[in-house]
């Protein structure tokens, strides 16, 4: 191949039987509680139980990993009493949005 600029492109040349030091591994990090690995949007109303349900839950995974990390001493004392108040501001019941109005 040349170098950029020269020739006419196309296809590098492949070497089958080449040595190299690929190993295959895995990631070490853990998938944990916030990360979003895929989000697929469609244009539906979703099942209102079953969305109500999947918050709590969620909600409920995360209070006990902050919990945890609380009681490991990893959050500063400072933000105890901020992240309580705004988990006890989650459970507080919240005016449902109306639905929406088809045509």
């Amino acid at each position: 191949m040349g170098g950029p600029g020269i020739g006419e492109g196309g296809k590098a040349p492949e070497k089958p039987d080449a040595k190299s030091d690929f190993k295959t591994e895995r990631s070490r990090s853990a998938h944990t509680a916030g990360k979003i690995l895929l989000q697929w949007k469609v244009k539906e109303m979703g099942d209102p139980g079953s969305v109500k349900e999947n918050y709590q839950t969620q909600i409920e995974a995360i209070k006990r990993g902050v919990s945890e990390a609380i009681l490991q001493e990893q959050v500063p004392p400072g933000y105890h009493d901020t992240i309580k108040r705004y988990f006890d501001s989650l459970k507080e019941p919240r005016s449902e949005p109306a639905p929406p109005k088809k045509p």
